[in-house]
């Protein structure tokens, strides 16, 4: 069968063509295991944006420090609140970001930073109050909004491991 769900009091998971989907926090260290335990074949493995989405909210804070593609340090005091209308994924996050100090604005999430593009939120004004993009897989160091602006780009990639990052 193409699409078949497996429950348990923890887990959710799906398995769509044979490649299984975590629909949920814990069972993170099931997918990597299943992945072989590695991060590098971990992240070949499909990944879907919401569990990105839930990641980001639910573990982003706890992260001393991410560093942007640039190279910046930045810090999520608050990853925002979900959205469920269109626009960007999160609403309100605030960041304390290095060199600048506070910031407070919109995050977007994706699997591939690339995906900004794809889906036309360099076209749309909605997204304009984005301040900072995440994605698993990233192309460059920053992305362009509609109005112009350019906003940092942080990877999801050391969420997956609930890494708490880096304090320096």
């Amino acid at each position: 069968e193409v699409n078949r769900w497996v429950d348990s009091p923890t887990d959710r998971v799906v398995r769509t063509s044979g490649i299984c989907y975590v629909r949920s926090i814990r069972t993170i260290e099931m997918w990597l295991a299943m992945a072989g335990s590695s991060k590098k074949s971990a992240a070949r493995l499909p990944v879907p944006e919401r569990l990105l989405s839930n990641l980001w909210r639910k573990r982003a804070a706890r992260r001393a420090w991410f560093r942007t593609s640039a190279g910046t340090r930045m810090r999520v005091l608050y990853p925002g609140r979900p959205s469920s209308a269109a626009g960007p994924d999160f609403r309100d996050a605030l960041l304390e970001v290095e060199g600048v100090g506070l910031v407070q604005g919109d995050v977007e999430i994706h699997v591939r930073q690339r995906d900004w593009k794809s889906h036309g939120h360099g076209r749309d004004p909605r997204y304009n109050g984005v301040i900072l993009h995440a994605a698993l897989e990233l192309d460059a160091s920053s992305t362009e909004l509609q109005s112009g602006h350019s906003v940092p780009i942080v990877s999801l990639a050391p969420l997956l491991y609930d890494d708490p990052g880096p304090d320096d």
